[in-house]
């Protein structure tokens, strides 16, 4: 509960009039006391009168000087615009008092009035009187003394509120005494003429609903297409209040008694890190489920759907209650045995089938509003979605602000309505509808112009105007910002502001139960106030179910409310949130923590919120959203920036390094600088605290840095260390990282035998629990390796065989692993020369990388799929594909293989009959990773076979190609690689008529291999061994 402190105030726009009489120093001492007196107060109450007209409120008499305020007590929505008219017929007033004073004292006064708008702070103190605090009243003054004595003088932040409305001079720029930088003055002259009054009407609930024809006849069109089973996405975009929610609600009248199921839901901004955030709120909204709805029931209404649409309900209702975290009851269905990834996929599949199905009974309409607050994880929901229900009767409706761009691709069944602006005539119309007949044309038009086309403008506008006509009679002016208008439409609330200010923190929607813990009040009070915010037109509530949901109509209402609470206040207030939230309502806790984060950010508890904000990236990681988790992880290191820099502070930050670090992997590449200087400042504050258990994971992630930039040097020695410690402390988890460090160096650096002996290490220590925290289990990485080390030394059958069951380890485990199978598959089957099953795994890293936002699989992905372009003879498409894969490559900061997939450029290049551009590509391959030899082998041949395709070759220095490549295969004992250079050598030397020599090279090293006989290197070995034994 956060109850008002008793110097509660707020935050609010004011504009502030500061006037003063020009030499009354000088004046006075001409004057009798008496008389002096008496002009002061003539002054004054012309001043007061003239305020009163215009309803601001004088603030303070400073002998000769006037504070006046206009947007305090009781906002208007052109309370700028008041202050300059006002300030204009004040200086006409002067003029006729200085007739009576010139009459009575032969004397005459100046005056000069300075205007400036600002933010300011105001505590209340009973009645209208209130303490104002800021630098707006401070410059108002200094304004004042830039003008001309008997002038006008306004700031550009009050000229920008009333540009058109007065005819001004533009006096420049100006340094005033005390204000650090230099503002731009104006010179009020007159009016220009621009005037309008509103007589108010009764107002509708609804607003109607004007020059939205062709968007609602296309909407009406989609659903007869879905009416015929053919589904539809449509995606009404446009900015905040111009329209978007008004276009639904039509459409939903539109449909009227047609049969058809609504199901609706939005995105909120407080959620847009929850995974599933929307998804929860159409299936609750679906089920009309309350607070008070049992475990029991929804598990009921689950299986009861889902029996009714035919589905598996075994399989299913315990991957949605786990989604909705209902816990379902121990031996009621069989344990989930599902990897996070494996159950994600199997879930969003379940709820696209659940949606597609339901519509065989009648059609369905799915409304998501606010797509742009909209969490990765539905967005690739919806993406499905929009994929799937072409051939069904589902109408996908969704409303974003213009800064969205849907994930998904463009079908013909997709739809976009981009609303705008609204014309003039349709403004009027829809004023007029608000207002009633009796308006004046000429405040219509006036009206009309002020909202500039914007819905929400002449709606709130309209309102204000009319509720000033049931409570302050004089209230006829038009606002002119926004912002204004929004406060005045809160202080028509009087004393229950305040709870559309509590409700603002909660966010757009806010439930009737938190609303009432947080609070302070009594129940019926409560419920009054609440009554009385509906019946305003500021929100509406939906009464649906136990728990009323009462939502602000407009985001920028709820904006305005939480903007003009004091700090000290939201403070108050969010943490009341957290509290209530952890202990009144701790299943939504437990399911969305990073609200409570939130919540604990805002209140200022910074150690709680890091904690919250942590175990919320945790959670995420744990359901594969990894794009959310890094968001989370990133939230608490900037709120632990906020605290001092001690050991302890140290203490929370080195988990959440290993973390990020961890996540910048996955998402940024391997070898990414992000991932880089995550490991450094984890190592660093290691460093500090003593070594510590999380001291091996830091050395695993600078080791994985260096491997992957090629750095082998480094790697060796972090290994090395990592290798000493793992022995020394005997963890299995230790232990398989330090073998799987150890095996891919091994491969890396050519010691193809020790590769298989340190893959078995690991094997048989590997536990898969220990390792579900890493987005790369080692066991699939390091068999990549071990694969591609069989291969090398010949054993070709063995390594396919491992490939195989490496992409079936992969499949149950988080996403990025099978993209790291189709990885391992890709560099085999480049070797194997097999183009159609190389794309088919390429796609298949592309599709995951694309989804999960794995920058390296991206360029692994492109890289190989441009080589299997090539070899199916699109040379063109396939050379722009392996350069773009190579520059996200290098961009992600990894070097690793760098000379190989060069050399794979050369040769594609070679295909494509580009043999000087090969040929500069190879020499640029031997220089990219000079400390990787054991790619010598392949880069040796790859130059010889370009050198063969010159005009008149150097047969010479092509045979010596070879032999290099020869001799770099024997130093490494790379049978297959070793093989293949002298299957090209024995071409040439047949070629050279010293066919002897080629069968005496060929024929021992072919009979070596007792396998893969059947691959195109075999082949070729085979067929020219039998053309020299002819």
């Amino acid at each position: 509960m956060a109850t008002p402190t008793p110097a509660y105030g707020e935050r609010r726009q004011l504009t502030v009039m500061f006037s003063d009489v020009v030499g009354s120093t000088e004046l006075s001492a001409t004057l009798d006391p008496e008389d002096w007196h008496s002009i002061l107060s003539r002054y004054h109450q012309t001043a007061a009168n003239i305020v009163k007209r215009f309803e601001g409120h004088v603030q303070q008499y400073l002998g000769d000087g006037i504070l006046i305020l206009f947007g305090f007590p009781q906002a208007h929505e052109n309370d700028a615009e008041r202050a300059v008219r006002a300030g204009l017929m004040f200086q006409e007033e002067i003029q006729k008092l200085n007739e009576a004073f010139q009459r009575e004292f032969s004397k005459r006064i100046a005056v000069r009035v300075g205007i400036h708008t600002g933010e300011v702070m105001i505590r209340q103190e009973g009645g209208d009187s209130g303490s104002i605090f800021g630098e707006t009243p401070n410059v108002a003054a200094r304004v004042q003394s830039a003008a001309d004595p008997g002038s006008i003088c306004i700031s550009a932040a009050t000229q920008k509120l009333v540009a058109g409305f007065f005819i001004v001079e533009d006096m420049g720029r100006h340094i005033l005494k005390g204000i650090p930088d230099p503002i731009q003055l104006f010179k009020v002259e007159r009016t220009s003429g621009v005037r309008s009054r509103l007589h108010a009407a009764a107002l509708a609930s609804l607003t109607p609903f004007v020059g939205r024809e062709d968007e609602r006849n296309l909407l009406m069109s989609r659903w007869a297409q879905v009416q015929r089973g053919h589904g539809q996405l449509v995606m009404i975009t446009g900015e905040a209040g111009i329209g978007k929610s008004r276009l639904l609600r039509q459409f939903k009248q539109d449909l009227g008694g047609i049969p058809h199921t609504w199901i609706e839901g939005e995105s909120s901004p407080y959620e847009q890190d929850t995974p599933f955030a929307p998804t929860i709120d159409l299936i609750e909204n679906a089920f009309n489920w309350t607070a008070t709805t049992s475990v029991e029931d929804k598990i009921a209404d689950l299986e009861r759907s889902f029996s009714l649409l035919g589905l598996d309900t075994s399989k299913i209702v315990p991957l949605v209650a786990s989604l909705l975290s209902v816990p379902i009851p121990p031996g009621r269905y069989p344990p989930i045995l599902l990897s996070p990834e494996q159950q994600r996929l199997n879930l969003l599949q379940s709820l696209v089938d659940w949606v597609i199905v339901s519509s065989k009974s009648q059609p369905t309409v799915l409304v998501v509003e606010d797509l742009h607050f909209a969490d990765p994880s539905t967005l690739e929901e919806f993406v499905m979605l929009g994929e799937q229900v072409e051939n069904s009767s589902v109408m996908l409706l969704f409303t974003a602000r213009p800064r969205f761009i849907p994930p998904w691709p463009t079908r013909p069944f997709h739809s976009v309505i981009n609303l705008t602006r609204l014309q003039q005539e349709n403004i009027r119309e829809m004023i007029g509808k608000l207002l009633g007949s009796l308006v004046p044309a000429e405040t219509l038009q006036s009206l009309a112009d002020r909202t500039d086309g914007n819905p929400l403008f002449a709606e709130e506008l309209s309102q204000t105007m009319a509720g000033a006509r049931s409570i302050a009679a004089s209230a006829s002016q038009i606002p002119s910002t926004l912002q204004d208008l929004l406060m005045a439409r809160l202080d028509f609330l009087g004393p229950r502001k305040e709870l559309a200010q509590i409700g603002s923190v909660l966010g757009r929607a806010f439930p009737h139960s938190l609303l009432s813990a947080i609070a302070g009040q009594p129940e019926e009070e409560l419920q009054n106030g609440l009554d009385e915010l509906t019946a305003s037109g500021l929100v509406f509530s939906d009464e649906s179910g136990d728990d009323v949901i009462y939502t602000f109509k407009h985001a920028l209402v709820q904006e305005a409310a939480y903007a003009s609470l004091l700090k000290s206040r939201r403070r108050e207030l969010h943490r009341a949130t957290a509290n209530a939230l952890n202990e009144k309502f701790s299943d939504v806790a437990k399911q969305r923590p990073e609200l409570v984060a939130h919540h604990l950010t805002e209140a200022g508890d910074a150690e709680k919120a890091i904690d919250a904000w942590q175990t919320a990236g945790d959670f995420a990681a744990a359901r594969a959203a990894l794009v959310e988790a890094g968001q989370h992880y990133n939230k608490a290191l900037t709120v632990l920036q906020t605290l001092p820099d001690t050991p302890d502070r140290a203490q929370l930050e080195l988990p959440l390094q290993l973390s990020l670090a961890h996540i910048f992997t996955a998402i940024k590449g391997f070898g990414s600088e992000e991932e880089k200087v995550a490991y450094l400042r984890a190592r660093e504050i290691s460093a500090q605290l003593g070594e510590s258990p999380q001291f091996f994971f830091i050395l695993l992630g600078l080791w994985s840095t260096a491997n992957s930039r090629s750095d082998m040097k480094a790697s060796e020695e972090i290994q090395t260390e990592m290798l000493h410690i793992a022995e020394r402390n005997g963890m299995t988890m230790f232990l398989v990282w330090a073998y799987f460090t150890q095996g891919l160096y091994a491969y890396e650096v050519g010691k193809f035998f020790e590769v298989g002996e340190w893959v078995s290490k690991l094997l048989q220590n590997y536990k898969t629990e220990e390792h579900t925290w890493s987005p790369f289990d080692p066991q699939v990485t390091v068999r990549n390796h071990a694969a591609l080390a069989l291969w090398q030394l010949g054993k070709i059958d063995q390594a396919r065989k491992l490939l195989a069951e490496t992409i079936e380890i992969a499949r149950p485990l988080a996403p990025a692993n099978m993209a790291m199978a189709h990885l391992a598959a890709c560099s085999l089957i480049v070797y194997l020369r097999d183009p159609q099953a190389l794309h088919e795994h390429a796609e298949g890293m592309l599709e995951i990388a694309r989804r999960e936002s794995l920058p390296s699989f991206l360029a692994w992905g492109n890289m190989y799929q441009g080589i299997a372009h090539t070899l199916l003879g699109d040379h063109e498409t396939g050379i722009a594909e392996i350069k773009q894969g190579l520059t996200a490559y290098l961009a992600s900061g990894t070097h690793s293989s760098l000379g190989q997939y060069l050399s794979q450029l050369a040769e594609a290049q070679a295909r494509a009959g580009r043999v000087d551009e090969a040929l500069a590509t190879i020499e640029d391959a031997f220089g990219a990773a000079p400390e990787e030899e054991m790619h010598f082998p392949e880069l040796h041949r790859v130059r010889a076979d370009i050198r063969l395709l010159q005009p008149n070759p150097d047969l010479g220095l092509v045979e010596q190609g070879y032999r290099d490549a020869i001799a770099a295969s024997q130093k490494y004992q790379a049978l297959t690689q070793e093989l293949r250079a002298v299957t090209r050598l024995g071409r040439l030397l047949q070629s050279c008529g010293r066919a002897r020599e080629a069968r005496d090279l060929l024929a021992p090293l072919y009979a070596k291999f007792t396998e893969g006989l059947d691959t195109p290197d075999l082949s070729e070995a085979k067929s020219l061994l039998d053309e020299l034994n002819a």
